[in-house]
């Protein structure tokens, strides 16, 4: 008798025989041990360096499912149905990415997402009362943030919210309203004022254009400065309270909002004097 045969004469004869019976009842291609059925999205998280993040939180929109890499930067998120996903990581030290996908049902999908290091935001700058402050400078964000008066997201706070898109982070400010639509190339969020009739958008210190576009994705915003009352606008700004050409205000005065992304010019600095 060798030593299996040993091992299982210690279990009783029922148990064995309805462990057989419930094996030979199982159909090919079930799911038992472990398999999931449907599609799978796989991938890698690296840095722009080319080297692997590990522990970054990956999510995937909709369905709310989540994962995190591994020390080789890899992920996998299974069990999906037939449908258009947002899938994002994200890591603290880091700015996020983000990849839209088609899968079906059974379909496999490998994605690569690179997270670019974060600007070092430091609340370092230092500035009189009677100053203003920068004009085209992440510097302004900061002086801003510092004198209060509107409301004022950095890159954590942004991360810290787990929007894919820049037009979900106003659904919790007040006197905003978020219209919501869905194209062929995906959602589309659009701002209007609840009481005032106008939004004048800023990118970069520069009035919002084709050449400087608001960005769709959160993953390339680094700050956000939001004045819904226009006595709270400060003075460096109140030039772009007023509507533009041919619009009508019933208040004569609009909302201003201020995006700082990362392809502006940043002044990066450990110490301001």
């Amino acid at each position: 008798m060798n030593g299996s045969q040993r091992r299982l004469q210690h279990f009783p004869a029922a148990f064995v025989y309805g462990a057989l019976a419930a094996a030979a009842v199982l159909p090919c291609g079930s799911t038992a041990f472990g398999q999931r059925a449907g599609g799978m999205i796989a991938g890698i998280v690296r840095d722009t360096a080319g080297k692997p993040v590990a522990a970054a939180n990956v999510t995937l929109h909709p369905g709310d499912r989540r994962a995190q890499t591994d020390s080789s930067g890899r992920f996998s998120i299974e069990g999906l149905g037939d449908d258009n996903y947002t899938i994002r990581a994200r890591k603290f030290g880091y700015r996020g990415d983000s990849w839209d996908v088609k899968i079906s049902k059974a379909g496999h999908v490998d994605v690569k997402l690179a997270l670019e290091n974060a600007p070092v935001l430091l609340d370092t700058v230092k500035i009189s009362a009677s100053e203003p402050c920068p004009t085209q400078s992440i510097r302004a964000f900061l002086c801003r943030r510092q004198r209060g008066g509107g409301i004022f997201l950095d890159y954590t706070d942004i991360d810290d919210k787990e929007k894919t898109y820049v037009g979900e982070l106003f659904y919790e400010v007040p006197d905003i309203l978020v219209d919501y639509k869905i194209n062929d190339y995906g959602p589309v969020y659009a701002i209007r004022p609840r009481r005032s009739s106008c939004i004048n958008s800023l990118v970069d210190g520069r009035p919002a254009s084709a050449a400087s576009p608001i960005p769709e994705n959160t993953g390339r915003l680094i700050a956000l400065e939001i004045y819904t009352r226009p006595d709270s606008v400060p003075k460096e700004l109140r030039e772009f309270l007023w509507p533009k050409s041919g619009e009508l205000s019933r208040t004569g005065r609009c909302m201003v909002i201020a995006y700082w992304t990362n392809r502006g010019a940043l002044e990066v600095t450990r110490s301001t004097p």
